[in-house]
Parts: structure tokens; C-alpha cells; sequence
């Protein structure tokens, strides 16, 4: 889309697909329901790539990003690839237990099933506070960051967090 920015076009519930575009951007279009499909482009951004149902597949791309491969069924596991990345294990089914180490890093503790909890640590993170099951709540912390909340089950709001909209 542009430089800071988000793109949001939802297709079917519970579902959140993700292409990064350009530096610190995200450009999300749902796919299928419980799952979410990540590009990533350039660094300081997420690569997802979605598996099945309820999964999150993330392979990274550049230092600052995520790397993710999911293992089974409504999982998700996480191998660090380079500096500046996430390194998370699964806890258990339908959960994501995340803990960020060091900054650009995203920190993420899994409340409910089917839900992801994370908070940012520094700039150019994505901070994520789950709220209900099969939903995302998102809470920027820094510049250049996704600024997202929850309104309702099931759904996604997200709102820009800082002006450096081209």
C-alpha cells in the first residue's frame, strides 16, 4: 500500500491474510476462516504463510522479521532465523506462547484458545492483546507500528497509529 500503513480488506471471519508491501507496512486480506497468511517484503515486517485451519505458517524473509513454521493443527511454532526475530514455542493445542528477547521483536503469550496475546517491546513491533476466542486485539506502542482492537467477536478493527500515511 505505502509506506506506514495498512491495508484491511476482510473476506470471510475469523481469518487475517497479511502481504507486506513496503518497509514497516502491512497489507491484510482475510482468506479463509481461523487463519492467517503472511508475505513478508522488507525488514522491520511479518511473513506469514498460513498451513490449515486455525494455523499460522511464518517464514521469514529479512532480519527484523518473523519466522514461523506451524506444526500441527491449530498451532504454531516458531524458529529464529536471524537477529532481530521472534523466537516462540508452541505451548499447547490451539495456543502460541511468544516471548520476545530483544527489540524489533514482537512478545507474544497465547490467553484462550484459538487467540493470540502479545505486547510489543520496542519500535517497529506489533503489539497483540487477545480479547475473546478467534479474535485479534492489537495495541501499538512506538511509531511505525499497527495500532488494532478488537470491537467484537470474531472480528478485527485496526486503526493506523501514527500519521506517515503517503
Amino acid at each position: 500500500v505505502s509506506k506506514h500503513t495498512i491495508a484491511d480488506n476482510t473476506v470471510s471471519k475469523h481469518t487475517m491474510v497479511v502481504n507486506t508491501v513496503r518497509k514497516h507496512t502491512m497489507a491484510v486480506n482475510t482468506v479463509s476462516k481461523h487463519t492467517m497468511a503472511d508475505n513478508t517484503v522488507s525488514k522491520h515486517t511479518m511473513a506469514v504463510n498460513t498451513v490449515s485451519k486455525h494455523t499460522m505458517a511464518v517464514n521469514t524473509v529479512s532480519k527484523h522479521t518473523m519466522a514461523v513454521n506451524t506444526v500441527s493443527k491449530h498451532t504454531m511454532a516458531v524458529n529464529i532465523v536471524s537477529k532481530h526475530t521472534i523466537a516462540a514455542n508452541t505451548v499447547s493445542k490451539h495456543k502460541i506462547a511468544v516471548i520476545s528477547v530483544r527489540k524489533h521483536k514482537i512478545a507474544v503469550i497465547s490467553v484462550r484458545k484459538h487467540t493470540i496475546a502479545a505486547k510489543t517491546v520496542s519500535k517497529h513491533t506489533i503489539a497483540v492483546i487477545t480479547v475473546s476466542k478467534h479474535t485479534i486485539a492489537v495495541n501499538t506502542v512506538s511509531k511505525h507500528t499497527i495500532e488494532a482492537n478488537t470491537v467484537s467477536k470474531d472480528t478485527i478493527t485496526a486503526n493506523i497509529a501514527r500519521a506517515h500515511i503517503r
